[in-house]
């Protein structure tokens, strides 16, 4: 009998608050592998209308079951008003092939 791969993510939602512009806020986002086989991360990817105003550092590549790791999300606004994005992280979890995270922030 093989196991299955599962994912979790602490949060969906990234709220990074009011920043001014040019500033950055940077937030943590855990995912973590509650599953019986190892997860499998094949990619993660930050969208939003304005390009490079929400960023990630860090990777997670391979979770054995009960591991897990930590990204960085960073928001670094470059004209005021509310933006928001969606972080993706595709997967071969069995619960789960894409997870989505809302992101937003408001810069003055």
């Amino acid at each position: 009998m093989h196991g299955e791969p599962a994912i979790s993510i602490d949060t969906l939602n990234v709220d990074f608050g009011r920043l001014r512009v040019g500033e950055t806020g940077s937030r943590t986002v855990r995912i973590s592998n509650p599953g019986t086989a190892p997860l499998n991360v094949k990619g993660i990817m930050v969208l939003s209308r304005m390009l490079g105003v929400f960023t990630h550092e860090g990777s997670c590549k391979t979770l054995a079951p009960g591991e897990s790791c930590t990204l960085t999300v960073n928001f670094q606004p470059a004209y005021r008003g509310w933006i928001q994005g969606i972080m993706k992280i595709s997967s071969d979890a069995s619960n789960r092939r894409i997870s989505q995270i809302k992101l937003k922030g408001a810069a003055y």
